[in-house]
């Protein structure tokens, strides 16, 4: 059953005004909200009163504007909400910036990979060969190739006890 929409619910869409507790003020586009008043907005900017000081006197506070673009905010600094516009009328007109080419395509990060020569040795190739190796090593004995490579079944001496 569908019931008629919240006060909140009404305003999705629409361009806000924000006041947060530490007296800074965004506006933006509310895209979203929650039960705890968390809320998303975009296309947002913030402004706030910054008190420059001197030495010997202080200058009257100046109001700084930046722009922030996508933000969540935390219900829990939002002192209030206020209507500053009705939604826009064109969908695509919200977004201020340029769409891109909507390729995904990785972006680099993670673990680099080794250059060759500091991979280490591969088995078989450069490397100790497994071959020839004792059970009492905790792998199992595999005999060598026909012909022997040199490599006897016995630990050296003064190894495992001897």
């Amino acid at each position: 059953m569908a019931g008629k929409p919240s006060r909140m619910q009404q305003l999705i869409n629409h361009r806000l005004a924000i006041t947060m507790v530490d007296g800074r003020q965004l506006t933006g586009q509310l895209l979203a909200f929650d039960k705890h008043m968390n809320v998303v907005i975009a296309d947002t900017e913030e402004f706030r009163l910054v008190s420059r000081k001197k030495k010997t006197t202080t200058l009257p506070a100046q109001e700084e504007k930046r722009t922030l673009g996508l933000v969540i905010l935390r219900g829990e600094h939002i002192v209030s909400l206020t209507t500053q516009g009705p939604p826009p009328t064109d969908p695509s007109s919200r977004l201020s910036m340029p769409l891109g080419q909507g390729i995904a395509k990785p972006a680099g990060r993670g673990m680099p990979v080794a250059p060759a020569g500091l991979s280490g040795p591969v088995t078989g190739i450069g490397g100790p060969a497994l071959i020839g190796i004792p059970s009492e090593f905790g792998l199992p004995f595999r005999p060598g190739p026909p012909g022997g490579t040199g490599l006897s079944n016995a630990p050296p001496p003064g190894f495992m006890g001897q």
